[in-house]
């Protein structure tokens, strides 16, 4: 599946402009979930939560529903999304959307259980049609598994157990080799079920998969939800995916996320905030709603000591990115395409200037996309007349930020000693240690000669720069940007 594809699709999802069947779903008295009400995110919505929270009683609870099956009270709300005039009834959209209902661990093993206990099974394997996956899905099956098969195959075969219905014999050609499900992997026969069960679901349908990442590895688990975003984007499915997978969260937008939880006796799904109790139960970082390009691990320090100090709650949905260091591009880099500043086309501009001038058209390339981030260049205060535009803001103050914590420092010695707890000339001489020095070097050579951590030094600095009015309501203006970011 090609890359560009891939993140056209997430865009879509992140943009919530996704056109899907469900909207809303109410259980009512169910034996193990009480009462429990739930919106659905457009396209793919993932129930997140502990083991035995209720996960899978909500698909099945919806399931029946959705089939016909009405012994325990549920509630959907549809909405047409086939764009038709006018639009279909409620009533006749529930006739015409059909449910797909998939637990991947119970359809592998009755799989295998079949496949041993079928004593004929060769002989009615040699009576029945055995059709070939289309291109489409064998390139789906490679793409998930990381493998190049020759071919694919079902072969659908009555049970050996003589219950009604059918059962899918999945059988594999990889460099001229063919095995069925007795030879696979278990990732091998997972995948085959997923990907048939996804492919198969036709426009409009709503398709709830149980676990569907059991037996995969996390690289064909990121591929997985790569297929299954693809089809739900192209024919307008509703996904409703039980999941433990941190690979699933970490690819989707928190906007497709809801957090299952159990209080006493009922349970309670709520969308999934940027710290998510569902995000930290997969054992992952909350991630961050705004990233922010900044120059250097000073800019950065200085952008976190901003926000611990005037907006708190801003902490943790707010990450600093160092775009340009030491000669390396990082985030801005990849999204320009492999930039090097050294390379810049100007031959007099100095490398500063250029690599200021990259960390500006990054946050200028990324500002519009869709990547589920909001993306924000933070410049250093001697920017603030060189760049304009919503893409960018500014760290306090008129010049480099090395430069105004040793000015902060250098006009309140008497108060950042007692901060620092240490004796006024020993602040002093530290300070007149650093005159002289490259501005980027001086914060750390003042925390050397005071034997203190940098950051602390630096958290000093910015607790005085913060005594003047105009830093202050420069800080001010700077955090209101990245609010907005957040609204």
């Amino acid at each position: 599946m090609r890359e560009s594809n891939v993140l056209r699709n997430y865009g879509a999802l992140h943009s919530g402009r996704v056109s899907s069947v469900l909207r809303h779903v109410i259980v009512d008295g169910h034996p193990q979930l009480g009462s429990v009400e739930a919106a659905m995110a457009p396209g793919i919505t993932v129930l997140c939560g502990v083991s035995g929270v209720g996960k899978t009683h909500f698909l099945r609870a919806l399931a029946a529903h959705l089939s016909g099956d009405d012994q325990i009270p549920v509630a959907t709300q549809l909405a047409d999304p086939f764009g038709t005039q006018p639009p279909i009834p409620e009533n006749a959209l529930r006739e015409k959307t059909a449910c797909l209902y998939l637990d991947t661990a119970r359809d592998c093993f009755d799989i295998l259980t079949q496949t041993t206990e079928g004593l004929d099974l060769q002989e009615r394997l040699e009576e029945a049609e055995e059709i070939s996956l289309t291109a489409a899905e064998l390139t789906d099956l490679c793409y998930v598994l990381n493998r190049e098969y020759d071919r694919a195959s079902i072969t659908e075969l009555g049970r050996a157990d003589g219950a009604p219905g059918l059962w899918r014999y999945f059988r594999l050609h990889y460099r001229h080799a063919a095995y069925g499900p007795g030879q696979m992997s278990l990732g091998e026969l997972a995948a085959s079920v997923i990907l048939t069960t996804v492919s198969k679901a036709k426009r409009g349908q709503i398709l709830l998969l149980d676990e569907p990442e059991n037996f995969l590895s996390p690289k064909a688990r990121t591929h997985l939800i790569d297929v299954i975003t693809a089809h739900a984007i192209k024919k307008h499915l509703s996904v409703v995916i039980a999941s433990h997978s941190a690979e699933f969260v970490t690819r989707l937008p928190a906007a497709s996320l809801r957090v299952m939880e159990r209080a006493g006796n009922s349970v309670t799904v709520s969308a999934a905030a940027y710290d998510s109790t569902a995000v930290r139960a997969l054992g992952l970082s909350p991630r961050p709603r705004v990233l922010a390009l900044v120059e250097d691990e000073v800019a950065e320090e200085m952008l976190q000591l901003i926000l611990a100090m005037r907006a708190p709650e801003l902490l943790g949905q707010i990450q600093a990115a160092l775009v340009a260091g030491d000669g390396n591009v990082d985030i801005g880099a990849r999204a320009l395409g492999s930039v090097h500043p050294r390379k810049h086309n100007a031959l007099d501009e100095t490398y500063e200037t250029a690599r200021r001038e990259l960390l500006v058209k990054g946050a200028q390339v990324l500002w519009g996309r869709n990547t589920g981030v909001r993306v924000i260049g933070v410049l250093d205060g001697d920017s603030r007349n060189k760049y304009t535009g919503d893409h960018v803001a500014y760290l306090p103050g008129a010049v480099p930020p090395e430069k105004l914590l040793v000015t902060a420092l250098r006009d309140a010695l008497t108060l950042g000693a007692e901060i620092l707890r240490i004796p006024d000339h020993t602040l002093a001489s530290a300070v007149d240690s650093a005159e002289g020095l490259d501005h980027h070097d001086q914060p750390r050579e003042i925390a050397k000669a005071i034997g203190l951590p940098v950051t602390q030094v630096m958290a000093t600095a910015v607790q005085l720069m913060m005594q003047s009015a105009v830093h202050a309501a420069e800080a001010d203006e700077l955090i209101s940007c990245l609010t907005q970011l957040l609204i």
